[in-house]
């Protein structure tokens, strides 16, 4: 088996609040749905925390985004896990990390 291609981005702001560490960066979509996967409360009671799903909200939401009538900027708060070797270069502000397939 291959060994993953590690992705590099740039423009990464360091947020620090108290002894943790934050990023704040654009990641295309396309990455998002590659590489990230949820984990419900319903799976994991101690390490899930999103909500199960609503099929028909999601279908509005989906339908709302495909109809090219807009979008939804919003933030999404990401966990990289171990094995993803996220690694940041304060040098360059650029955040890189192993492409590994999401589990789903």
């Amino acid at each position: 088996m291959n060994e993953p291609e590690r992705v590099r981005y740039g423009s990464v702001s360091l947020v620090r609040q108290g002894e943790h560490k934050f990023f704040s960066l654009t990641l295309p979509t396309e990455m998002l749905a590659q590489t990230c996967f949820v984990s419900t409360r319903d799976e994991d009671v101690i390490k899930g925390f999103q909500r199960a799903l609503d099929e028909k909200r999601a279908r509005e939401i989906a339908n709302y985004i495909d109809s090219g009538l807009g979008t939804i900027p919003s933030s999404i708060i990401l966990s990289a896990q171990e094995d993803a070797e996220l690694k940041y270069d304060a040098k360059t502000k650029s955040l890189s990390f192993k492409n590994i397939r999401s589990r789903f």
